[in-house]
């Protein structure tokens, strides 16, 4: 077609018949060459389609229907979303509209159920909300079943539910004058995609920044008189499962994440204004500020920041305007607000930031809310991790999530970085049998992260959630059945002190009715109970634990049944062995784990898994024990003796 004679209509038809057609590169150079044959009233007209007047780049929903239909349907699965599309107008101010179509096919009764009940933004103005049937009829929803959820009427398999709104966005808070709209994925999880296409209209004298993730197609551009559209199109998309312990969405499937006006300085004093807000007035704070001004030792500075904070979250105070609600809210708040605060006492702080391999290098100076980069900081020579404790790890970068602390992410296949070398938790269990039941008395000594997650716990007050976190992280899993007669903490008076932990267990009976002891640790469970992965494995903390298990009551042969072990792999390390007691009737078992934080390739996985089971063999053959006549445990071994907090949970 020559765009040259045609007429305007004409030229938004073949602008459309070549976008439905997946004919992309050909409508967009005609569109453009349209446009700069035609400078008259006619471009302008296509200028203001794309600039706001209408909806650019539109998809129409009955279009897409026929062609799909006219393709056949026979290989579609259940559930299969035949467009997925956003269109972002940005105007100068950062403001703008956010125009989406979903356009999704129900291939059988119970994905024609899902597809029902359609959710729309309550400001939104809807452009579509219909039942399309194969034969191209349609059925428009009117009445609303909630505050943001309407019934699509008559839709059943092989129907499609199509759904079209614009929204106004409205300017970042954190960048005035820009926009950091939310992410764009071109896969998901468990959807097929038939077309995913992100549009980016903004004006030629805004800078957009993006980021890509892995597999993310690139952008096509096109100039249109002081406009500039970006269009990422994907095609025939399979679903996408995310694994557990592995990197964020942001980081394994194909997306984008645009801003404009986004910078790290920008972020900092807009964090820095807003908690200087609502500190004021603030005795605590305000002292830390002059403190810092006038002549900062910049350890004593950062140390005095923490226990300011420290002091807060400890109090459990009402959730407002205080230091806890501002530097508890997320991750990127705090370290940028700590980056600000550092830097006006003269701590000289530098930004660093963690990052998978699969993201590359990070954009430098580049931030927004959520960005996929968690930002660390290291001031005063001290690495930093805003955490809900402010944990400083000295010298060496932390390793946070399973990713390094690098500017230029690290190669694939390098997997664990250094990071400091953790103190080891230690675990002490005695077991014996007391009417018919196998008693614990369990005792861990909790030190670094564990213990600064734990004092984030007992400072909620919650005795339901102490108990969930001891039985979680303190002491193993030992199955249904099993019952904490008692928890209790001490040391939680202490900043920075190991916290000891002691709790009273009661197991049920084995099969038979036989009184037996396992002490499993359950890894290829926790870390590796797929078969095989597509994506990393992210170890976001390091096990570093040394365990002393003494059972009472035992068969003098018992010992033989303890595999002793000193398995030492690139994952981690196990060790186990029999220690001398000088009791026939009794058996000690000692334990060393050393599983680092780590990032664990696809190809590394199998062995992985097999050092996992290979621990888990090592101590799942369970001791065999029977009724003693022994002294109870001394008074101060006991938990209900412990001074400290303490409650029953029973029956838990």
């Amino acid at each position: 077609a020559d765009l040259r004679i045609a007429d305007p209509p004409n030229a938004w038809i073949l602008f459309d018949a070549l976008g439905a057609l997946g004919r992309d590169d050909e409508a967009l150079a005609a569109l453009e060459r349209h446009v700069t044959l035609r400078p008259g009233p006619h471009g302008a007209a296509a200028t203001r389609r794309l600039s706001g007047d209408g909806l650019p780049l539109r998809e129409d929903g009955l279009q897409r229907v026929r062609l799909h239909e006219a393709a056949g349907t026979a290989g579609d699965p259940p559930r299969l979303v035949v467009l997925d599309q956003v269109v972002l107008r940005l105007r100068a101010d950062g403001s703008g509209t956010m125009q989406v179509h979903r356009l999704a096919r129900a291939g059988s009764s119970a994905a024609a159920e899902e597809l029902g009940q359609v959710a729309v933004p309550p400001d939104a103005r809807i452009v579509a909300l219909r039942t399309i049937h194969p034969d191209g009829t349609s059925v428009h929803a009117t009445d609303r079943a909630g505050a943001r959820d309407y019934p699509l009427v008559g839709l059943a398999a092989g129907d499609y539910a199509d759904v079209e709104y614009v929204v106004e966005t409205a300017p970042s808070a954190i960048f005035p004058g820009g926009a950091a709209p939310p992410t764009f994925f071109f896969a998901a999880p468990d959807e097929w995609l038939g077309r995913s296409e992100y549009a980016i209209v903004h004006p030629a004298g805004v800078e957009l920044r993006w980021d890509a993730g892995p597999g993310t197609p690139e952008p096509q551009v096109a100039d249109l008189e002081g406009l500039v559209v970006r269009r990422w199109l994907a095609e025939n998309v399979r679903p996408q499962p995310l694994e557990p312990w592995a990197p964020d969405a942001e980081d394994v499937l194909p997306n984008v994440r645009a801003c404009t006006g986004c910078t790290l300085e920008r972020a900092a004093e807009f964090f820095a204004r807003r908690t200087a807000r609502r500190l004021r007035g603030d005795p605590g704070m305000d002292a830390w500020t002059a403190a810092a001004a006038v002549a900062p030792e910049p350890r004593a500075a950062l140390r005095a920041l923490y226990d300011r904070v420290l002091d807060e979250v400890r109090s459990a105070p009402d959730p407002a305007d205080t230091p806890r609600a501002v530097f508890l809210r997320g991750r990127g708040d705090r370290t940028l607000l700590l980056y600000e605060l550092a830097r006006r006492a003269g701590l000289e702080p530098e930004l660093w930031y963690a990052s998978p391999a699969s993201r590359g290098d990070v954009p430098p100076g580049l931030w927004f809310d959520g960005d996929y980069a968690v930002p660390l900081l290291r001031a005063a020579g001290v690495w930093v991790y805003a955490a809900e404790d402010f944990v400083p790890f000295g010298e060496l970068p932390p390793n946070v999530g399973g990713r390094p602390a690098v500017r230029v992410a690290p190669a694939p296949g390098e997997g664990a970085v250094p990071a400091l070398e953790e103190a080891p938790n230690e675990v002490r269990i005695e077991a014996r049998v007391r009417d018919g039941i196998v008693a614990l008395e369990a005792r861990a000594t909790l030190r670094g992260l564990a213990a600064a997650a734990l004092r984030q716990t007992l400072a909620e007050g919650s005795a339901e959630r102490l108990a969930e976190h001891v039985r979680a992280y303190a002491f193993p899993h030992f199955g249904r059945g099993a019952s904490f007669e008692s928890v209790g903490v001490d040391g939680a008076e202490s900043r920075e002190g190991p916290l000891v932990v002691f709790a009273t267990i009661r197991l049920p009976p084995g099969p038979g009715g036989a009184t037996t002891l396992a002490v499993p640790h359950r890894w290829r469970d926790r870390f590796a109970a797929l078969a095989e992965r597509r994506h990393p494995l992210l170890l976001p903390a390091s096990v570093v634990e040394e365990w002393t298990i003494v059972a009472r009551g035992v068969a003098p042969q018992a010992a033989l049944d303890v595999a002793p072990l000193d398995l030492a792999t690139p994952f981690g390390s196990f060790a186990q062995r029999v220690a001398e007691t000088g009791d026939p009737a009794t058996i000690e078992i000692r334990r060393s784990l050393r599983l680092p934080a780590q990032r664990i390739e696809p190809a590394d996985y199998p062995a992985f898994r097999a050092f996992a089971a290979a621990v888990d063999a090592a101590v799942e053959t369970p001791l065999r024990l029977g009724p003693i006549s022994t002294p109870s445990m001394k008074s101060g071994d006991h938990a209900d003796s412990r001074p400290g907090s303490s409650m029953s949970t029973a029956g838990r």
